[in-house]
């Protein structure tokens, strides 16, 4: 399947990227590749393999999620692709990944 970012899980992974490598640019790059790796997954057609996030149950299309470190990379599944939506630090406060 064809994955395609949106704007704020591209600005998400910048700022993630940004953080990390304040204290360590190795260990950014590391993270964000790791992150990259998770994603080949859902390319290679597993799209169903992440959880449901239930804190978007209420939302227009169902939204999945896979676990990378801390980060959820949060997805849906629209027609022939996968959107990436956003990918969220779970260190903070779940509420704010409702107001996405």
């Amino acid at each position: 399947m064809r994955i395609e970012w949106s704007d704020s899980a591209v600005e998400d992974l910048q700022h993630i990227h940004d953080f990390i490598a304040n204290y360590s640019k190795p260990r950014a790059g590391r993270i964000v590749d790791r992150i990259f790796e998770r994603i080949t997954i859902l390319e290679s057609g597993f799209v169903r393999i992440g959880q449901v996030e239930e804190l978007l149950s209420d939302r227009e299309f169902e939204y999945r999620y896979l676990v990378e470190d801390y980060y959820k990379i949060i997805y849906r599944i629209v027609r022939d692709k996968i959107e990436i939506v956003k990918i969220f630090d779970v260190r903070q406060n779940p509420e704010k990944l409702i107001n996405f």
